[in-house]
This record gives structure tokens, sequence and C-alpha cells, in this order.
């Protein structure tokens, strides 16, 4: 049952269907501004979806993205089966003033205090120029004749990453099996992608085809479990949790960071910023605003899903409404970016706007600052930007 309407279950698989195949379409690198926009011009800035309402005004997304938040795992396009994933994955998990339990903080902290500095510090001392080659073989590897090049940046991401993560260089069996789980392509999205394997209403109709997917996450964790990284893992700094189930944790967060948000940020900065001129390429200055403003253009994440705690009143439809407590929002951080009442001409590439670093909703926080731990900001945001100030600085390069 779906918390917001009170039809039956076959309605609701039906609804779930329906919404299911947006969101995916949605989720293509060209396809959200034109989903929302689209429904902007009908029903104005705020408007009732399939079971939720979508936020697109500028304020009233960065006050839901600012307030404790309220998640489960059937929010919004995280619509997950819980007997296929873990029952504390960090991104289901609620804060402790939304009514969850203090778990949500002690992961979060634990990713900040100890894990991100780990994998950025390998990033920045780079022993051996690994991870200055990520980036050569990947732009060669782009540009070859008859590359795909989104793929071959999402592998590039995926190197790059793991080592950060782990401390170790994979082989591209490995990326492959990385990339088939979070991405994949229409000959493995059945038996090798995970996420859509754990999608509801899905997941029990692509469960007897999930073999390959169950092998591929075996091979995963372990080696995850052999890592570097393992090696110093202490249960007691993050919530007690073991170091099998923290390797499938980590699974997770390597594909969904590195495959739907480092490497979408890193497509559309070789589509967007990479053509532009006036990017002034030896200012890190220069080239963070730049990295922001293709984020504000195709944010890495699309949405923010949650649950309201309180009546909210608000204009949906073109109509003033108060909405229930226990309502799904989904703050639409693509479409408050586009705000023109906070970001005139919002379609327009511009990386010298005056409230760019302040305005911006990237990373599940309000405005660009390194050093702000927040409530439920992005934990590898800086490791996402400096990944992809490097790449652009590369791509610019003659």
């Amino acid at each position: 049952m779906h918390p917001n309407i009170p039809f039956g279950s076959v309605l609701m698989t039906i609804l779930y269907s329906i919404d299911a195949i947006l969101m995916i379409d949605a989720g293509d690198i060209a396809g959200p501004r034109n989903f929302v926009t689209a429904r902007q011009e009908i029903l104005g800035k705020n408007f009732a979806a399939l079971g939720n309402v979508v936020v697109t005004d500028y304020s009233e997304t960065a006050a839901l993205i600012e307030a404790p938040q309220k998640r489960g795992n059937l929010v919004g396009g995280l619509r997950m089966n819980p007997n296929y994933i873990l029952t504390n994955f960090v991104l289901v998990l609620s804060d402790e003033e939304a009514g969850g339990t203090e778990l949500h903080s002690q992961m979060h902290e634990y990713a900040w205090n100890s894990l991100m500095p780990q994998a950025l510090n390998r990033t920045v001392e780079d022993e051996g120029g690994v991870f200055a080659s990520y980036l050569s073989e990947g732009k060669e590897n782009m540009n070859a004749a008859g590359a795909d090049k989104a793929i071959e940046i999402f592998r590039m991401t995926i190197r790059y990453s793991w080592h950060a993560f782990f401390g170790e260089a994979i082989d591209e069996d490995t990326v492959t099996m990385v990339f088939n789980r979070f991405k994949g392509d229409a000959s493995t999205i059945l038996s090798e992608n995970r996420i859509i394997g754990a999608v509801m209403p899905f997941s029990p109709l692509m469960r007897p085809f999930q073999g390959p997917a169950e092998k591929a996450k075996e091979i995963l964790v372990e080696k995850i479990l052999n890592s570097p990284y393992m090696e110093t893992y202490d249960p007691s700094e993050n919530g007690n949790i073991d170091k099998n189930e923290w390797a499938e944790h980590m699974l997770y967060f390597i594909g969904i960071n590195a495959v739907s948000g480092s490497a979408r940020l890193n497509i559309n900065i070789e589509k967007y910023a990479s053509v532009v001129e006036g990017i002034n390429t030896t200012s890190e200055e220069d080239l963070t605003l730049a990295v922001l403003e293709t984020a504000r253009l195709r944010p890495p994440a699309i949405n923010m899903n949650l649950i309201s705690q309180e009546e909210k009143t608000l204009v949906v439809n073109g109509d003033t409404v108060t909405i229930p407590a226990d309502t799904i929002f989904s703050a639409s951080v693509g479409g408050a970016g586009w705000d023109e009442d906070e970001f005139p001409d919002p379609h327009t590439f511009d990386h010298t706007r005056a409230n760019l670093v302040n305005s911006s909703l990237n990373f599940n926080h309000v405005g660009w600052d390194p050093d702000t731990l927040g409530t439920r900001v992005c934990t590898g945001r800086k490791i996402a930007m400096k990944f992809g100030i490097d790449w652009l600085a590369l791509l610019k390069e003659e």
C-alpha cells in the first residue's frame, strides 16, 4: 500500500509500474529537463505525480532539503523491495529528528571522518600518477573511433572511484561487473542489474533471472573484503556494522556514487562545460564554478525523495492546498536549478552567476561548502568535485 493513496495493491502495482518506467526514462542524461519542464509549463512549479508531489520551486525545494529527512524503502525513485536490499541501507534510513534512529548519523559521521578522507588523500597524493592515468586513458578511450562516450566515462569513473575508496586497482572484468550491476544495457539489464532487480514492482518478476547478479555480488563483495581499505575497518567506529555487511553497503555505495552520481556529472562536464569558452583552466576557483554550473544544469542526483513530517501548504497544480503529513515529496533538484526566479536564463550555461555557490542544491545540501558536514549532505562530494575539476581541466587541454 502507498502511504498517500487508499487504493488496493493491484491498482498501486499498476501505478508503480507506470511511475517507475517514467522515472527510469527521466533518468536518462537528457531526460530530466524535458520530463520536468513539460509538466511545469502545464501545471506550474509544483505538481502532483503518481503517488507523490513533485516540488520544483527553488525555495520550497531548498526548505525540504534543509529539514530533517524522513525516508523509507518505498519513497520515490528508490522504490526498493525490502527483501532484496539491506534493511539499514543508508539511503532509506530516516534522520533521528524525523523518527529514525541514530544509525544514519553514525554512518554519516564515519564516512565523513574516516572513509572519505582516506579516499580523497589517495587521489590527492596520487602515488605513481595512477589517478591521472585513469583520466587520460578515459579521455583517450572516449575519443577512440566508434567509442560510446558515455560508456567510456562510466568505466573511467568506476576505475577511479574503486581505487579511491578501496585502495587498489581493479581489472576490466571487474569494471564490467560493476557497470552491468548498476547501469548496463539491454543485454544485461534483466540478469545482471541489481538495482532494476530490486525495484518494486518488478523485483518479484525478475528474481528468477537474477542468478548472474547474485554471483556478481558475491565476487564483488569478496573483492571489497580483501581490499586494503577493509584491513583497517573498525566496526566500533561505524554503528557496529560488521565487515561482511559493510562490504555490501560499500558495493551499493560505489554503484550509486560512481555509476549514478559521479559518472553522470563527468558525462555532463564533457557535454556542456568542456565546450564553453571563458573558463580559466589555471584557476581552481573558476573550474569549481564551472563544475557547479554543470551540476545545476544537469544534476547528478535528480530528486531528493522524502516523507513530510507535518502539514504543508503550497501551490500545487496552480491551486493553494494544504497537504497532510506523511505525504511523499519529490524535491526536484533539477527543476529547482531551472527556476528562473532564482537563476535568470536558467537553461544557459553561466558559471559566473553571482549566487551559484550559495544557491547550489546539489549533494543534498543548500549551498556549496566543502567543509560543512550537514545532516545528510553527500559525504563523497569532495571526491566528486575534485574528480570533475581534474576531468574538466584535462578536457580543455588542446
